[in-house]
């Protein structure tokens, strides 16, 4: 009767541990999934009390699935639960963090269940649960096609690498382990579980349990007929041949796969398990890591022999990863790819071995870091590496070409050059700068051209005249930043205009000899027009030649601000190759994801309006009605790069464009000229003038392009290179005569006749009440008679002078 009672005394004991345990386990299992709702919650709407509701709606969710007596009583107390997040700075200080409000600190996520009830003696409590994770995240507001906002989130948890859950054994298994594993490798299991196939080798075990991650390890003896795993911290699982209803493994058909061996088992055998490990799938997970001995054993003895025992678990091999199974084997293969990377590793490397989600995290807070402008729904994929190739736009009617490059890098003779070949008979609408006021780029100016072309190509299309999309080539002038060009056709104020425009290609013309200001500083816009996902090719305009320093100079400098971009050459702009041809007018390879991601990386507020990335250079235009002499002109300009002066550059003149007359040249007779100062390239060419400048009064234009110009010291400038305005001459007087002329006059009329009293010894002139003088008494007769022949002759020529003046015209009046 003693025995009885005591015996049940012990069997109540353990059904009430049992009781305890499983409540608590099912409650710690319940607030992981809760937190990590409330991080994801959080990171998608930066809403504190959204990520709170969703933590306890999963929680309560997760328990109410629970069929346990224990569950049901703790959830109608309406127990003590608090969420909590909280951000912490560099010195470990808390940080409240504020509601809707994007905050780059580290951040903390806590539940707490206080003062849980013992489920078998009222008003007793069995303590508090606390579960928390660190983590990071990053939010990137997305622009939707229907105008309106959304969040597009994720997050890094810091601590991923740490066991969610751990049992402990009342003692301690060293010794234990010893006498099991002699016991599982003698005869006494072969009766019931036939012969060792594998004993004792390392394996990662698991369920599809959100607390389960990452998976712990353990030790496999594989029998014909069952297994036993040895857990380290909690003691030994045996799962029979007759338990398991169905297996299930994986390997991806490769040898460098995490293989994994899903288990079916009996749901009579589920209170057999550890609580952490029992699951409403009725699942275990044994992932085996490529070769370790238990991999090249599972291969070897297990797999062949079960499949040959009909006694034997039946094992069907699967194609596709079970979705409960792909985080826990994402984890397990990721570390085994750094591990079989090396012994050379980046502290990037290192860390990434025990956060496996670290690079994905990095590719979306590499642009939500970067501020808060929203990103187009169509290039978040791209920005965000989610997809291969480009982005299509197959709704676009007009496709702009652009070829860019500082004044004297020959884009206009390239697109020349591009437009006298009939590719596949294309439509070329050219847009080239004039020389007049809009030399400068204009939006606006762009925007309208961009309208009124796509309102041709519909009419021509109506009228069955088009079947092609209409091409633009788009020579961009003077020193204009690439971005501001983009942005000017990308983000049309016209929605229709907008989404039936793109931008095919864009090239950037460079010049190695128009290149350098000063101490290697270049000109301005030349590293912006050649940056990384702004240009796709670059083409060399001069140097061209085998084995050139210069090219090799410069094409090492802008590898380092492009290192993908490719080079193309072609000697003042004569492209030829055909495959250069088609890099150049390609419809679509400036949507290339790469491009698409490095433009937001590289400049992220490219989209707002008015965003403006550098300064812009000064351009400054003169009109004048007066021809030029040629070599005067030619003169000045070649001495424009001797007077270039040092930072910050004010007053140099780098690029000088125009169309003008000649005095040596028939005055119906108008010329264009280019000149670029660094390189020194002069080009002067007949100019055919439109049919309106025809009709207009025949007059000079030049632009002048450079740092701190101003009209007046420009038109001074100019001024020298046309006939001089005629200037009177004023009369001289006596003390105008200078001393050289003076003796000029007394060498002329040294022999003169000398007055009454003197007389001249042969070196000196002697009076005769003995003065001595080197010079002739009557010398200042001598320069006054100069000064009335001198005077006569300014008479004289201020009378021509005064007719002229009559008929003068100022070069700018």
């Amino acid at each position: 009767m003693h025995t009885f009672t005591v015996l049940l005394q012990y069997q109540q004991a353990i059904h009430i541990v049992y009781f305890i345990s499983r409540l608590l386990t099912v409650l710690y299992g319940a607030m992981v999934d809760a937190v990590l709702a409330g991080i994801q919650a959080y990171s998608s709407t930066l809403g504190i009390k959204q990520a709170a509701d969703a933590a306890l709606e999963i929680f309560a969710a997760v328990c109410s699935e629970v069929k346990d007596d224990a569950v049901v009583q703790f959830l109608k107390g309406k127990p003590n639960i608090t969420f909590s997040m909280v951000a912490t700075d560099s010195h470990g200080i808390p940080v409240t963090l504020a509601e809707g409000k994007k905050s780059l600190l580290v951040k903390t996520t806590s539940l707490t269940i206080s003062d849980i009830p013992s489920p078998d003696t009222p008003g007793t409590l069995l303590g508090s649960l606390v579960f928390s994770e660190t983590f990071l995240d990053s939010q990137i507001q997305v622009l939707q096609k229907d105008g309106s906002l959304r969040l597009d989130g994720t997050y890094l948890l810091l601590t991923d690498h740490v066991p969610r859950y751990r049992a402990w054994a009342v003692t301690s298994l060293v010794d234990e382990r010893k006498c099991l594993q002699q016991k599982l490798e003698g005869p006494s299991l072969k009766e019931n579980f036939g012969d060792l196939l594998l004993s004792g080798d390392p394996i990662h075990l698991g369920c599809s349990r959100t607390h389960c991650l990452p998976p712990e390890e353990a030790i496999l003896y594989a029998f014909e007929n069952g297994l036993v795993i040895l857990c380290p911290q909690y003691g030994a699982v045996a799962l029979h041949g007759n338990h398991i209803r169905s297996a299930q493994f994986y390997d991806g058909d490769t040898s460098n796969t995490v293989a994994v061996l899903v288990l079916e088992y009996q749901s009579t055998f589920l209170p057999f398990l550890p609580f952490h490990l029992q699951n409403e799938e009725c699942q275990l997970i044994l992932m085996f890591t490529p070769k370790s001995k238990a991999y090249k054993h599972l291969y070897s003895d297990v797999l062949h022999t079960w499949r040959k025992d009909e006694d034997s678990p039946k094992v069907k091999r699967i194609d596709q990863l079970p979705d409960n199974c792909s985080l826990m084997h994402a984890l397990l293969q990721h570390e085994y790819m750094e591990l079989s990377m090396g012994k050379v590793k980046t502290a990037l490397q290192k860390a990434s071995s025990g956060l496996p989600h670290l690079y994905r995290f990095l590719e979306h807070f590499s642009l939500g870091s970067l501020g808060w402008l929203p990103v187009p729904e169509t290039d978040l994929g791209a920005v965000l590496g989610r997809a291969g190739g480009q982005v299509v736009d197959t709704e676009a009617e007009i496709v702009v070409t652009i070829l860019s490059g500082v004044p004297g890098s020959h884009q206009q003779d390239m697109c020349d050059i591009l437009t006298s070949m009939s590719k596949e008979q294309n439509r070329y609408v050219v847009w080239k700068p004039v020389i007049d006021g809009r030399q400068q780029f204009s939006p606006v100016d762009i925007q309208a051209k961009l309208k009124a072309t796509l309102n041709v190509h519909r009419r021509r299309k109506q009228g069955k005249m088009a079947t092609r999309n209409t091409r633009v080539i788009y020579v961009v002038p003077g020193y204009t930043d690439i971005v501001s060009v983009v942005q000017a056709i990308e983000c049309h104020p016209d929605p229709d205009v907008r989404s039936h425009c793109a931008i095919g290609s864009v090239t950037a013309c460079v010049d190695p000899l128009n290149v350098f200001m000063e101490h290697h500083f270049t000109l301005p816009y030349l590293l912006n027009t050649c940056a990384q996902g702004w240009v796709n090719q670059i083409v060399m305009t001069s140097s061209t030649t085998l084995q050139n320093e210069d090219l090799e100079t410069i094409q090492h400098m802008l590898r380092s601000v492009n290192p993908d971009v490719a080079f193309l050459l072609a000697e003042q702009g004569n492209v030829s190759r055909s495959m250069d041809v088609d890099a150049i007018l390609s419809e679509e390879s400036w949507r290339s994801l790469e491009k698409v991601r490095a433009r937001y990386l590289l400049v992220p507020s490219w989209r707002r309006a008015g965003n403006q990335s550098t300064p812009v250079m000064g351009t400054v235009q003169l009109n004048f009605t007066l021809p030029l002499d040629k070599h005067k002109l030619v003169n000045k300009l070649r001495g424009l790069k001797s007077h270039q002066g040092s930072f910050p550059f004010v007053g140099n003149i780098y690029n000088v464009h125009g169309k003008l007359r000649f005095t040596d040249s028939k005055p119906s007779e108008c010329m264009e000229l280019r000149y670029t100062t660094l390189s020194g390239q002069l080009v002067i060419s007949p100019y055919t003038e439109t049919a309106r400048e025809k009709t207009q009064a025949p007059g000079n234009t030049i632009v002048f392009t450079g740092c701190g110009l101003t009209p007046d010291k420009l038109k001074d400038w100019l001024r020298d290179c046309a006939p001089p305005k005629p200037e009177k001459k004023p009369l001289i007087s006596r003390k105008d005569v200078s001393r050289d002329v003076i003796n000029k006059i007394h060498k002329t009329h040294h022999l003169e006749v000398l007055p009454e009293g003197w007389f001249y010894n042969g070196t000196q002139y002697v009076s005769f009440d003995g003065t001595k003088q080197d010079k002739h008494p009557g010398l200042e007769e001598f320069v006054r008679g100069y000064l009335e022949e001198k005077n006569a002759d300014i008479k004289a020529h201020n009378a021509q002078v005064e007719e002229q003046l009559a008929s003068y015209m100022d070069l700018f009046s």
